[in-house]
This record gives C-alpha cells, sequence and structure tokens, in this order.
C-alpha cells in the first residue's frame, strides 16, 4: 500500500512540477504537527485557499497531507496551488504576502516576506498557529 501511495505522489509532483516550472514558485506551505480534527481556513491576501477544512496531523510524519504551492503567474497575478486545484487571483507579489488563518474560529494573520524563504510551515501549539519559515524544504521522517 506504502508503495502504491509513493508511485501516485511521485507522479501528482511529476505533473504539478511540469505545470509550475512556468510560474515562479513563491511559497510553498505545510501544515505540521499537532493538528487534531481542527477546523481550518487559510486565504492569501484576499484569495481564499480553503475554507472550513477539518486537518489531521500525521503522526508518523507530523504533516498534514495538503499540497499548497503560490506561485507569480504575473506581475499582477498569482496561482494558487491546492492539491489538484489551481486558482489565480490578482496580487502584486512585493515584500510580504499577508497569510488569513482561522483555526477553530480564531483568526490569525501572517506577514511573509518571500526573500526570507519560500518554505513555510504551520504547527499548532496550545491552541495557536505557530509558523516557521525557511529557505531549505523541510524534512519530514
Amino acid at each position: 500500500m506504502k508503495s502504491v501511495i509513493y508511485i501516485l505522489s511521485s507522479l501528482m509532483l511529476v505533473l504539478n512540477s511540469s505545470f509550475i516550472c512556468h510560474n515562479e514558485i513563491v511559497l510553498s506551505i505545510d501544515f505540521q504537527d499537532f493538528f487534531d480534527g481542527d477546523t481550518v481556513s487559510l486565504q492569501v491576501e484576499e484569495c481564499e485557499i480553503f475554507s472550513d477544512q477539518e486537518l489531521t496531523s500525521d503522526g508518523s510524519l507530523g504533516l498534514v497531507d495538503l499540497e499548497i504551492h503560490i506561485a507569480r503567474k504575473s506581475p499582477t497575478q498569482i496561482l494558487i496551488i491546492y492539491n489538484e486545484a489551481r486558482k489565480t487571483c490578482t496580487h502584486d507579489v512585493g515584500e510580504r504576502i499577508v497569510l488569513r488563518l482561522v483555526l477553530n474560529g480564531q483568526v490569525d494573520f501572517f506577514k511573509v516576506n518571500p526573500r526570507k524563504g519560500r518554505y513555510v510551515g504551520f504547527e499548532k501549539r496550545r491552541n495557536r498557529i505557530v509558523m516557521r519559515q525557511s529557505k531549505r524544504p523541510f524534512e519530514y521522517d
């Protein structure tokens, strides 16, 4: 079963990579540890990525099974890739991108500077969201 999942994941990565390669990826977002049936919504500026989705982290990996990328499509447009869905939104990617995240009804805003790293990880700690940002991809066991 794990080999089938690995093959399907690899195939999706190849397909997404060929689609994304024409656009500059600005952010890759992971939901990491300690989500356990939590209701989460995520927006980039005014553009909704998902709403009221129940998230649970894989206990062995410390990762929620979501794939979220934000790419620069043009100087005034971003392409949001959420799992297999794609959505274009108007936004000038400059010094910062504002992410609006709702965890179980509690709203938080995160200002992300893509120059500080394109990899963003959200982790739940004591019913609050903590953001980490890195220039290198996060590693999961």
